[in-house]
């Protein structure tokens, strides 16, 4: 592939053709720059991650294939890639020639809220897109769902890994027990991340936790696939999965209920060597 990068001049030149083309469909009702876009861009490798508003009397299908074939006439396009994030939110993932990602998440207006703080809205055809999405995230903070529900998942999963990575680590299977401890190190930074309204998908703002839980971090990174070095990234990271629980719960103000307090009791027995299990 012999493409060569877009730059930040070259992105600007992108976003302007494509708002001018969406202003110019009537079903289109807005368009708001979300991720690094809403604020600046974080540098010149980032990509365009636009939300586009259908109108409520539009159909969003209809709307959403009719851009699909539209892009292509707009940009020469290396990927095109289509995804139903729900019935109610479709995405065209776009890599163009330049290697410029296009990520344009179709929904109506009626769907339409903030998922993340940060967002900027550069076209409202009949007004109150701002209202709507400052509303909608006003809203969202006042009732710890994701919170919530990150940790019950972590509560009710963490089991399964922290059990088996210790019998791997026990058999002598390396590649299975560096798995098992991968995934609870996920959940580890999904939780973290959570908390402190970062992205922990892909690890996209781990880079911005904070140096103290980094430098933990790095030690549930085994050195080497021996015992030894297995067994030390073992039992950093359910150290650090304990010290998460017990953040989660202050955070949610909450007891420990019998699944966490079994998962507890497991992490307990694996790190002291127990072979009860």
């Amino acid at each position: 592939m012999n493409a060569e990068r877009f730059s930040a001049v070259q992105r600007s030149l992108v976003l302007d053709r494509l708002i001018n083309a969406f202003k110019d469909d009537p079903k289109i009702g807005g368009i708001i720059l979300v991720g690094s876009g809403a604020v600046g861009f974080t540098d010149q490798y980032s990509d365009l991650d636009v939300c586009v508003v259908v109108r409520d009397d539009c159909s969003l299908r209809e709307t959403y294939e009719l851009w699909g074939s539209r892009i292509g006439e707009l940009f020469p396009v290396l990927l095109h890639q289509r995804v139903d994030k729900s019935a109610h939110n479709l995405l065209h993932v776009v890599v163009l020639e330049n290697l410029l990602e296009l990520d344009l998440g179709f929904l109506k207006r009626s769907h339409l809220y903030a998922a993340k703080p940060r967002w900027k809205v550069i076209y409202d055809r009949d007004n109150g897109l701002n209202e709507q999405m400052k509303t909608s995230w006003e809203g969202k903070q006042q009732l710890v769902p994701c919170t919530s529900r990150v940790y019950a998942d972590t509560v009710e999963q963490a089991w399964y890994p922290a059990l088996h990575a210790f019998i791997a680590i026990r058999r002598g299977q390396p590649w299975r027990a560096n798995y098992e401890v991968s995934l609870l190190r996920e959940l580890v930074i999904e939780g973290y991340c959570t908390r402190r309204e970062l992205t922990g998908k892909r690890w996209r703002d781990l880079d911005c936790a904070e140096n103290p839980f980094k430098e933990k971090l790095k030690h549930t990174l085994p050195k080497s696939l021996d015992t030894a070095g297995l067994e030390k990234a073992y039992l950093a990271v359910l150290e650090l999965l304990l010290q998460e629980l017990s953040e989660w719960e202050k955070c949610l103000a909450i007891t420990p209920g019998k699944e966490s307090s079994f998962l507890r009791s497991l992490i307990f027995e694996c790190a002291t060597g127990s072979e009860a299990t």
